[in-house]
């Protein structure tokens, strides 16, 4: 069911992506730009890293500069050479890595921790910093010039210095944060949980002051119970676009959040959109994974898995197919009718994808299961 408050034809187009070679953190910070690679089915394994314990990895890798960074539930953080799998270095850290992924600049790389703190590594592996948020980390940060911004799950959202780890402000919010915020024109978007619902935060860049809020349903056969957003926000051309667990997706105008239009399913959404060429893709738990139309809301493909999990994953738009995981599957879609392009399939060895979206950098495909980190490539 699609609710149109706004009809019109619009060419959506967000900002352009880091070099090929680079992936700067979950989703590459932008969802709206597809990814060119000369990635094709089928896909073959180039390098493994295997986890030190039974739970090995649930986030997303990194890269910068042919490093691959990533976190794990042993508590280690890895540099990895992106070409041949052979640790650089590793680190310890406070507790568990579990879905904070890391982002990384020139600088160094940044990643959260269950310990309650942000981390701070140069690409050499010395630590330079680490700011206690007061409680665990399981949003992914992203970098915007001179800040680090992320949440944590006291419902905080911070913006700490890069170079220093000082905090610059920090804004508190109706619930956990989850979701990797989002920057566009001095504004933060993120979602949260939320206590008694979830609702969609925009914040000013410079201070954290609040400049509007969103929020959300409730939950589909659940009267009291309010949908939560795990969603990273997707940032087009004046709007916002993000999934709820209240079984929306939701487009907003980006600068007093009025409600442009929403797509209803029968379940949640907790997995990110992504965007190109006017299609968004997203998967919910109906067992689906949907193409959308940007501009109406209205639905252009619905495309069935076997599994439950497409809900918890995110889409990673490559050329003109989407690359999305589940279970003991990287399948590649159509971008234009949703139809199967091939897919990849794991074995017990590696383990389900528990990895909240694939990376791409250099022309490989790198992604997360139960026990492992793997480098796909074309045949």
């Amino acid at each position: 069911m699609i609710h149109l408050a706004c009809v019109t034809t619009l060419a959506l187009l967000g900002t352009a992506l880091p070099s090929p070679g680079q992936w700067s953190s979950l989703l590459n910070g932008s969802q709206t730009e597809p990814v060119t690679a000369d990635i094709a089915f089928p896909l073959k394994k180039a390098w493994e890293l295997k986890a030190k314990s039974h739970w090995g990895f649930r986030s997303s890798p990194a890269i910068h500069d042919g490093t691959v960074y990533i976190g794990s539930m042993s508590s280690t953080f890895y540099a990895v050479d992106a070409a041949s799998g052979a640790i650089h270095w590793e680190k310890q850290v406070g507790d568990r890595i579990e879905f904070s992924s890391p982002a990384a600049d020139a600088n160094g790389v940044y990643v959260g921790c269950e310990d309650g703190n942000l981390y701070a590594f140069d690409h050499g592996g010395r630590e330079r910093w680490k700011t206690p948020t007061g409680a665990k980390i399981e949003s992914s940060p992203i970098i915007h010039g001179d800040l680090v911004l992320v949440g944590n799950n006291a419902g905080t959202v911070l913006a700490l210095n890069r170079a220093h780890g000082s905090i610059t402000w920090k804004a508190t919010c109706d619930g956990p944060v989850f979701s990797r915020p989002t920057v566009a024109n001095d504004t933060v978007y993120v979602g949260t949980e939320g206590f008694e619902g979830g609702t969609l935060y925009a914040l000013a860049l410079r201070d954290g002051d609040e400049r509007f809020t969103f929020r959300c349903g409730h939950i589909p056969g659940h009267d009291k119970a309010r949908g939560g957003i795990y969603s990273t926000v997707l940032h087009a051309n004046g709007r916002v676009i993000f999934g709820s667990m209240d079984g929306n997706l939701y487009c907003l105008n980006a600068a007093g959040g009025s409600e442009i239009w929403r797509y209803t399913l029968e379940k949640g959404i907790a997995g990110s959109p992504a965007m190109a060429n006017g299609v968004i893709v997203v998967g919910a738990q109906d067992r689906h994974w949907h193409g959308i139309d940007a501009a109406t809301g209205a639905p252009k493909w619905r495309t069935a898995t076997d599994r439950f999990y497409p809900n918890l994953r995110s889409p990673v738009i490559v050329n003109d197919m989407a690359i999305v995981q589940y279970e003991y599957k990287v399948v590649g879609l159509s971008l234009s009718n949703g139809e199967q392009v091939g897919h990849f399939d794991l074995t017990a060895e590696d383990g389900p994808a528990d990895g909240l979206a694939v990376a791409v950098a250099g022309n490989r495909i790198y992604t997360c299961t139960r026990f492992k980190v793997l480098c796909l490539a074309t045949e």
